[in-house]
């Protein structure tokens, strides 16, 4: 638990320190971001998958065929060939999956410090990244390719969906949102493209098998996630409708993302298909209000309300995040918390 104490007292400084110091706020993030990917590359043992991916790293090098990637495989033999070790294949999807992250904040958020601490407290963000390590870093492709979708650039975003669907199949499922994440849509427009969703979940079990992805995503059993409804869920529904009548930077964006996350969420309720695995989907959509809580700031015309604004965030994030290392750690194997250097 003390790691956590640590780190999170050291984010806590930097971001009060960024938001008293504007001048120097690209020097707190930058030391913010590369903590981050310190303490998430060099974990040792942390995470329900770690072991898992020893077991591959090890299968693959000794010749053995196994369900993954290309993209996993090439990076193992690769690692292997310079003399790395199975360290040296977290620290690099670590590395990979906060750097993409980073782009996708620093384009969109109007507070990048706070953004990252969102990133860092919200334990569907930088600590989910801790499993689920392959999916992670392809959600955090696909939300850097959000930017093109911006800029009304398809073959970029195209380019950047194939990379993310050569980590993790899961990804190739973005490819249309192109046409929809940042349309304006009015409330019969979504009622449609809930309706429909719904509709192609009738056919999931074949569209799991037309793409490829592991059928493990079809097996209804009992993970460490529960098959309920997350209850970040709920957080999500409120947040819908509160910014549906707030006006801020890339507001539609942010909409369409949270009502795609909804979507995703409550999925179990008309489905048999495992929440396990809607949850971890839902990442795709989630990352929204890491731009959205920051932008949200500028609604605030009174400099009292802004600063109540500001750390009413600091303590719901605290909050948030010891709730979920002290109840939760150890179900998710996030204590305690070991480091291990030896990458070669």
């Amino acid at each position: 638990m003390i790691p956590y104490i640590i780190i999170y007292s050291f984010s806590l400084i930097l971001l009060i320190s960024s938001y008293l110091d504007r001048k120097n706020t690209k020097l707190y993030y930058i030391i913010f971001l590369y903590f981050l990917i310190l303490f998430a590359g060099l974990r040792y043992n942390i995470g329900v998958d770690y072991q898992s991916y020893i077991d591959f790293f090890n299968l693959i090098l000794s010749g053995q065929d196994i369900y993954m990637e290309d993209s996993f495989i090439l990076l193992v033999k690769f690692i292997n060939f310079i003399g790395g070790t199975e360290q040296l294949l977290f620290f690099i999807y670590a590395f990979l999956t906060i750097t993409f992250t980073s782009k996708f904040i620093e384009y969109f958020s109007q507070n990048k410090v706070l953004s990252l601490y969102i990133y860092f407290t919200f334990a569907v963000f930088y600590f989910a990244s801790f499993n689920g390590v392959r999916q992670a870093l392809a959600v955090a492709i696909f939300v850097y390719s959000i930017k093109f979708i911006i800029e009304k650039n398809l073959l970029k975003y195209i380019l950047f969906i194939v990379i993310a669907t050569f980590i993790h199949k899961t990804a190739i499922l973005m490819l249309p949102l192109y046409f929809i994440l940042n349309k304006k849509l009015n409330i019969m427009k979504f009622f449609f493209i809930a309706l429909g969703y719904y509709v192609i979940l009738q056919f999931f079990e074949q569209l799991i098998l037309f793409i490829g992805i592991s059928q493990a995503y079809l097996n209804n059993f009992d993970s460490i996630e529960g098959n309920g409804i997350n209850p970040f869920v709920y957080l999500l529904c409120l947040m819908f409708i509160f910014l549906y009548k707030v006006d801020f930077q890339y507001k539609v964006l942010g909409l369409n993302l949270i009502f795609f996350a909804i979507l995703l969420g409550i999925t179990p309720l008309l489905t048999t298909i495992p929440s396990t695995y809607i949850v971890r989907m839902t990442s795709y959509f989630t990352f929204g209000i890491l731009f959205i809580l920051p932008n949200l700031m500028i609604v605030f015309n009174n400099k009292n309300l802004k600063n109540i604004y500001f750390f009413t965030l600091i303590v719901f994030g605290g909050l948030y995040m010891f709730r979920n290392i002290y109840f939760l750690g150890e179900r998710y194997l996030l204590v305690p918390y070991q480091i291990n250097l030896n990458l070669f």
